[in-house]
């Protein structure tokens, strides 16, 4: 039993789910042979799917269809009312999930409603409003909730409770029933002094994949980070206080719609996928910054360029993999701002300041080399385009110097699929129209 049990713990493991792996599970299970087997799959948000709609609805379309297999799968699965969902599947049996949810609505409300927190019993009156108002979306429920016990708390001492309910009802009234319209209102409630920083918190946790309590400091330094010669001072003046502090200046900030999990990693994450589109929408740099939205040119992946900079330097192991990170944000930057980071990374030698040099370096490339390490060269490891252009237009002999190896950076992000062959003949073509001395790195 031990062993079995070990062996199981073994197949589980994390390195063997890989999402190939994955896939030849599901394919082996749906067209076995062995046994009559039924099999009903349950899956939750597929408009959460990170990609086109279109393709999480082919994808299910192609493991249901009748094949020579013992295996009857059948599939259950939710999502908002998409029209790629409801085009694909529109002879498939459903319903709408919001019109069996009243009474659970009831039970978050009351569960909510603390006997013993002021004005409850004048916001247990509203929870039939509330019911009818909030249409299934539990999330609305939680938000009104908190604003509502918010203006109870706020109440006159004394108030009769007619004023109260009277006050509850209007606030109930004037409160949007569109979640992004809500989130709007909650931005607008951010003091104009914390805009700044509630848009460059929003913009990376939407866009960073790995975004930790403990990263905060650091994000917020990324405002006043403008050159990169000044990383050193801004490491040493880094602002060192408990989680505690940060947690409390992050819902200050954010007016709660950055929540953060549970110890010990408080990873931290948006409130729904809505919250997401919301980060997502043209408009959102706008409605954040107002008249303020001009004087800032970042967003999320240039903020994420500079966050990952600056924690380079207090890791002991994976440059290679922070290297890449680098040239990877600084690609979508330019991709999603029009503007390359080259003036930013133009005045310091990166690779020395970073300890950037490793087994995994480009084999010719060492700390002897006095000209090795430019920002140019580490660019020619993810393509960023605009920002290879302005290199040469600000110096065009930056590809020619002897000690330059653009072009081992091309072949090594070549071997580590970093780039697509196409960008990698892309980037070879541009270093031969620029009489790139091919033959002194042969």
């Amino acid at each position: 039993m031990d062993h079995n049990r070990e062996n199981t713990q073994y197949l589980t493991g994390d390195d063997i789910w890989t999402l190939q792996n994955l896939k030849k599970a599901l394919h082996r299970v749906r067209d076995q042979q062995s046994m009559d087997l039924d099999l009903c799959i349950f899956i939750d948000a597929l408009d959460e799917h990170n990609g086109p709609p279109e393709f999480i609805a082919e994808f299910l379309k192609y493991i249901t269809k009748p094949r020579n297999s013992r295996t009857r799968m059948k599939i259950l699965f939710s999502s908002r009312p998409w029209d790629a969902f409801k085009d694909a599947f529109p002879n498939c049996p459903g319903f709408q999930i919001h019109e069996h949810t009243d009474n659970d609505i009831r039970e978050l409300c009351t569960h909510v409603i603390n006997n013993e927190c002021p004005g409850s019993q004048e916001l247990f009156q509203l929870v039939e409003e509330i019911v009818k108002r909030a249409k299934g979306v539990f999330l609305w429920v939680k938000l009104v909730l908190q604003d509502l016990s918010k203006t109870a708390a706020a109440a006159p001492p004394g108030s009769s409770s007619e004023a109260l309910s009277s006050e509850l009802r209007i606030a109930l009234q004037n409160l949007p029933e569109d979640l992004v319209e809500y989130y709007s209102n909650i931005v607008e409630r951010i003091p104009q002094s914390f805009r700044r920083e509630a848009f460059c918190l929003l913009e990376v946790v939407a866009k960073g994949d790995e975004i930790y309590l403990a990263d905060v400091p650091k994000i917020l330094c990324c405002l006043n980070f403008t050159r990169f010669s000044e990383m050193r001072q801004i490491l040493e003046d880094l602002d060192e206080r408990t989680p505690e502090h940060w947690a409390t200046l992050l819902r200050t900030y954010t007016g709660g719609l950055i929540e953060i999990h549970k110890p010990p990693e408080h990873k931290l994450q948006l409130l729904h996928q809505t919250t997401v589109d919301f980060v997502q929408l043209p408009e959102f740099k706008n409605i954040v910054l107002r008249s303020g939205a001009h004087a800032i040119s970042d967003n999320g992946h240039t903020f994420l360029v500079k966050l990952t900079l600056l924690k380079i330097p207090g890791e002991e192991n994976g440059s290679y993999g922070r290297r890449y990170e680098l040239w990877r944000r600084a690609k979508c930057s330019e991709e999603t701002t029009g503007r390359s980071l080259y003036s930013f990374f133009s005045d310091g030698p990166i690779f020395r300041s970073l300890g950037l040099y490793s087994k995994c370096s480009p084999p010719r490339l060492s700390p002897s080399n006095s000209d090795s390490g430019s920002p140019l060269q580490l660019a020619f490891q993810a393509h960023p385009r605009v920002f290879i252009e302005d290199a040469v237009q600000s110096d065009p002999s930056i590809i020619s110097r002897s000690m330059n190896y653009c072009a081992l950076f091309v072949f090594d992000a070549i071997s580590h699929g970093q780039v697509t062959y196409e960008e990698a003949v892309q980037m070879i073509d541009f270093l031969t129209a620029h009489d790139f001395p091919f033959e002194n790195h042969a």
